[in-house]
């Protein structure tokens, strides 16, 4: 069994992004080779975008035609807790800036919940609707999928989500 990466606080030292990457997909149940091909892989699709902020990735997935204002994405931390929360919210605020109304995570590791729910709270205290939805992969392991409605008001609430 692989052991959870080190985190580094990035108020106090940003990472080059090999040392985060290889950091973190060490900790993925494959070779670093084949990880490193697949993130590359990833990357290199048309509609995948890359943003960093301080010692976290966001790897999101923009939606196209009728979809095109939706994003599915996933996060690659080496953060504190604290930083990670901050920098979650800050991608949304993002985000929702670029006109993006929906933005989709798929949570497996269900130790970090208690950090997902501080994200959510901030973020409805922003005034941005959250669902966290748990579930079953077909595996049988447990997901959360965890829904953002970024668009203008809450009155918009989940519905077209």
């Amino acid at each position: 069994m692989r052991k959870d990466p080190k985190v580094v606080d990035s108020n106090k030292e940003l990472l080059e992004y090999s040392a985060l990457l290889t950091s973190v997909l060490a900790y993925e149940e494959m070779p670093m080779q084949a990880a490193l091909a697949g993130f590359a892989k990833e990357l290199s699709l048309p509609n995948v975008e890359l943003d960093r902020l301080g010692n976290t990735l966001f790897v999101t997935a923009r939606g196209v035609e009728a979809n095109k204002n939706k994003m599915v994405g996933r996060v690659i931390n080496m953060d504190i807790g604290e930083n990670l929360v901050d920098n979650y919210v800050k991608h949304l605020q993002d985000l929702q800036s670029k006109g993006i109304t929906h933005y989709t995570y798929r949570l497996y590791m269900t130790r970090a919940l208690p950090i997902i729910k501080k994200i959510a709270t901030k973020m409805v205290d922003l005034g941005v609707p959250v669902k966290i939805v748990p579930g079953k992969t077909k595996e049988g392991n447990v997901v959360h999928l965890v829904y953002f409605k970024l668009g203008s008001s809450q009155e918009e609430g989940m519905a077209d989500g």
